[in-house]
C-alpha cells in the first residue's frame, strides 16, 4: 500500500534470500537455443551475433560472442539480440558439431576460442562479485562487528581462571 513502511523480513525469508540455489531459480525463464528447454536464466549463457572484419573473405561476417556475463557494475549487454545456451561445456560442443547457431544468420561462426573466452569471462565474474562484496563490507560498519569466536584472555581474565584451577 501507499505510504507503508516497508516490514523487515522473516527469519524464513532472509534464509530464502541469502540462498544462491533459490536466487538462481527464481531468475526468469529462458530457452536454450540447442536443448529447447525452458530455465532460469541464471543457468544459460548468452551468446551475440556481432559483426567482424575477416580479411579472407572480404566482407563482413557474424561471430558468436558471450554477452552480459560480466556483472552490470563493470560491463552490460553489448548487443540487442542474444540467445541463450545452457551452461555446459557438451552443450557447446553439440551446437558446433550440429552447427545449428547457423540458423541465426547465414554468415555466422564460432570462433575458435569461444569456450576459452566464455571460461575466461566465468572467472572475471568471480572476481567482479568479490571486490563488490568487498566494497560493500567497508561501506558497512554493521559488517565489520562481529565477535570473534576465539580471542586472547584479559589478565583479569587469565587470574579468574589461575585462581579456580588451584583452588581445586
Amino acid at each position: 500500500m501507499v505510504g507503508e513502511l516497508p516490514r523487515e523480513m522473516t527469519l524464513e525469508e532472509r534464509v530464502w534470500w541469502a540462498n544462491p540455489y533459490l536466487r538462481m531459480l527464481s531468475s526468469p525463464l529462458r530457452k536454450c537455443f540447442e536443448t529447447e528447454q525452458m530455465l532460469p536464466r541464471d543457468f544459460l549463457l548468452r551468446l551475440s551475433a556481432m559483426r567482424v572484419k575477416t580479411p579472407r573473405l572480404g566482407k563482413p561476417a557474424q561471430a558468436l560472442f558471450p554477452d552480459g556475463l560480466e556483472h552490470p557494475a563493470f560491463s552490460g549487454h553489448k548487443a540487442g539480440v542474444g540467445h541463450y545456451i545452457i551452461c555446459w561445456k557438451d552443450a557447446f560442443k553439440q551446437l558446433q558439431e550440429r552447427g545449428s547457431y547457423r540458423r541465426l544468420s547465414s554468415n555466422v561462426f564460432m570462433h575458435s576460442l569461444l569456450e576459452l573466452q566464455i571460461g575466461h569471462l566465468l572467472r572475471v565474474r568471480v572476481l567482479q562479485e568479490l571486490k563488490i562484496l568487498a566494497d560493500r563490507l567497508q561501506r558497512s560498519p554493521k559488517a565489520l562487528e562481529y565477535t570473534p569466536s576465539l580471542r586472547r584472555l584479559t589478565r583479569v581474565e587469565w587470574n579468574n581462571v589461575n585462581l579456580r584451577c588451584h583452588s581445586v
